[in-house]
């Protein structure tokens, strides 16, 4: 004779019975069904009837330590707060200060730039070239010389300054050609 087929047992229990499923008493076999749905019905006030036999001490002192632990974990937390705090402020002022750096870099960089550049010191040179020949054109035009000498050292001065930075004028623009 063959054995009949069963279907898959269900995989979703039902909730009514999920409540059911405990650990069973030693000897609960010799009770009838009726006795243990009361009792499960009774099973707080059983409970607390046997909680009133049982020495509650261990658990309270295990509740003691957790919450003992509990307010350290509450302490620490509110100081590694502070510190966060503390740190977040630090890294504002770190990222102001970096701000205020690169400002001043910019700064600097315009600075050098606008002193030192190659553009920068040709307009310079061309400039003071230009302002020693109207110098030295303006001495030349003027008809009242008292000291004839002292005329003579002062347009040489101004002449030798004059080719001097013409001079390094034509420097400039010699190296900017062979540079491109």
């Amino acid at each position: 004779m063959n054995i009949p087929e069963l279907p898959p047992k269900p995989k979703v229990r039902n909730p009514e019975t999920v409540s059911l499923h405990f650990p069973r008493p030693e000897k609960c076999h010799l009770l009838t069904a009726n006795d243990l749905q009361s009792l499960l019905r009774e099973r707080d006030k059983l409970q607390l009837y046997v909680s009133k036999f049982v020495d509650g001490e261990d658990i309270k002192v295990n509740a003691q330590s957790y919450k003992n632990a509990l307010n350290m974990l509450g302490n620490a937390y509110v100081e590694l707060e502070a510190e966060r705090k503390k740190m977040q402020d630090e890294m504002d002022r770190y990222y102001r200060l970096e701000f205020q750096y690169h400002e001043k870099w910019q700064e600097l960089d315009y600075i050098v730039k606008d002193q030192f550049d190659t553009q920068a010191l040709k307009n310079r040179l061309k400039t003071k070239v230009k302002e020693l020949e109207a110098d030295s054109e303006l001495l030349e035009n003027q008809q009242n010389f008292k000291d004839v000498d002292s005329f003579i050292s002062e347009y040489l001065s101004f002449r030798t300054a004059y080719h001097l930075h013409n001079e390094k004028l034509q420097t400039f623009d010699f190296l900017g050609i062979l540079r491109q």
